[in-house]
């Protein structure tokens, strides 16, 4: 061996003495970065930071650059204090956006829980006024449907997956949405005091008349569903009642299932109906036959409908709905066929109450 060579190999084993020979240990940061960028991915950042996340991937990626360049290097020239730097930004950067991911996420859960909860209020407002009114109009299918919807979206929401329970949840508010515009439809009459007050005056002059003759009247509330005897102008008994399929509205044709209302008399009675015992009354009377009339012209009567006719309070049982009828349990009906003339006068209204049920969870589902 040459001298000169012998001189360079004595001066690097003196720098690998001096400097260390072995692999530098990689910087921690390197794994942790790795690490959150595994977690911010299972958290769902490209759901709830897409955009901050593509900035973090680009940061971490020139981090990642850093530290190839330095394993290029030879052993004792390699500078990792410059790469754990470059790391620890990245991992502030993910730190921020895992800060961001949990804000959005708890908004996305106070979102939900705060839909589910005012869906099931007015779920159970529609299915009450369904049950209860038993009106057939509002059981609507989308009230099938948004309570399934709903079912689904708190299933999503334990399993948590946010974004399919919004979905749901949107869903199921569009389908509520439609059920109670119907039931507006349907029910709006019941929180109208102008109309409220025309069938209160249609009783109180009723009653008043009652009190005069010392005759019967009659009153049919169909919010109520009830029937009440007047003597000489003071109730002397009530019943509860069953009505049309669509009795919440006025009868305006044959056909529509819907009970009648205005002022009216029993022109016959009928002890042995097909529902036990009947009270018919003279429906329809003059101003249902301009109704009628003005309707038509107006088109809002199907082709081929008439008028219709054969209103009567019947037995038959109170749960029962009927073509417009009103219906009462058959004990109930005998007790009332035996107390009532004929030309008795028969008042059918929806209400006279201003705070009556309907208009209470109308407010509700305003």
């Amino acid at each position: 061996m040459s001298r000169t060579l012998q001189v360079v190999s004595v001066l690097l084993l003196a720098l690998a003495i001096s400097f260390g020979c072995s692999e530098k240990p990689v910087p921690p940061e390197v794994q942790l970065a790795i690490s959150q960028q595994e977690t911010l991915r299972g958290a769902g950042v490209s759901v709830y930071a897409p955009q901050e996340f593509r900035i973090y991937q680009n940061e971490i990626t020139a981090a990642q650059e850093t530290f190839d360049a330095e394993r290029r290097r030879w052993l004792w020239w390699r500078d990792y204090d410059k790469v754990s730097v470059a790391f620890r930004d990245v991992i502030a950067h993910g730190d921020k956006i895992s800060e961001k991911i949990k804000l959005a996420r708890k908004e996305e859960s106070e979102s939900i829980s705060s839909q589910q909860r005012d869906l099931a209020v007015k779920l159970a407002l529609l299915r009450n006024l369904s049950e209860n009114l038993k009106d057939r109009r509002l059981a609507a299918a989308k009230l099938v449907q948004a309570e399934i919807r709903l079912a689904e979206a708190r299933s999503y929401t334990a399993a948590g997956k946010g974004k399919d329970a919004l979905r749901c949840l949107n869903d199921a508010t569009h389908d509520v949405a439609g059920a109670v515009y119907v039931a507006k439809l349907v029910l709006a009459r019941y929180g109208d005091r102008n109309e409220i007050t025309r069938w209160r005056r249609l009783v109180e002059n009723g009653i008043a008349e009652s009190r005069r003759s010392g005759g019967e009247l009659l009153v049919v509330s169909k919010a109520e569903r009830k029937i009440t005897l007047y003597r000489k102008g003071v109730p002397v008994r009530s019943w509860e009642a069953g009505m049309g399929f669509n009795f919440l509205s006025d009868k305006l044709y044959s056909g529509d299932k819907a009970t009648p209302e205005g002022s009216y008399q029993v022109c016959r009675k009928i002890p042995g109906s097909k529902y036990s015992q009947a009270l018919l009354i003279n429906y329809p009377n003059n101003e249902d036959r301009q109704r009628y009339s003005a309707a038509r012209k107006s088109g809002q009567i199907p082709k081929g409908a008439g008028i219709g006719s054969l209103i009567e309070i019947h037995g038959g049982g109170r749960d029962g709905m009927t073509n417009g009828c009103v219906a009462l349990d058959n004990r109930d009906m005998a007790t009332l066929f035996s107390q009532i003339s004929v030309n008795t006068p028969v008042i059918i209204v929806g209400t006279t109450d201003y705070d009556n049920v309907i208009a209470a969870a109308l407010n509700d589902l305003c």
